[in-house]
C-alpha cells in the first residue's frame, strides 16, 4: 500500500512536469516512455521531487529507473533507508 502522504505529492511532481498526465492511467508499471517523458522531462520530475521532498537523489541511482512504481519505490528507499 502506497502511503498518500507520499504518493499525493509524488504524483503532483509528475504532473507539473507533464500537465496532460489526466488523460493516462497511471499504474506502477507505466514507463515514462509511455508518458511521453524524453530526457529532460525525466530529469526535470527528479529535480521537482528532490524539492517537494527536501532531498537529493543520485544520479547513479535514476539512471536505471524506467517506471513510475520504480520511481516511487526509489523516492520510499530515499525516505526510509
Amino acid at each position: 500500500m502506497k502511503p498518500n502522504y507520499i504518493y499525493e505529492p509524488f504524483v503532483k511532481c509528475l504532473k507539473i512536469v507533464l500537465p496532460d498526465l489526466q488523460n493516462h492511467q497511471i499504474s506502477d508499471d507505466v514507463t515514462f516512455d509511455y508518458l511521453g517523458f524524453d530526457s529532460l522531462d525525466k530529469v526535470q520530475f527528479i529535480i521537482e521531487i528532490e524539492k517537494e521532498f527536501d532531498i537529493i537523489i543520485p544520479d547513479e541511482k535514476t539512471e536505471r529507473v524506467k517506471t513510475i512504481g520504480e520511481a516511487f519505490k526509489l523516492l520510499l528507499s530515499i525516505l526510509n533507508p
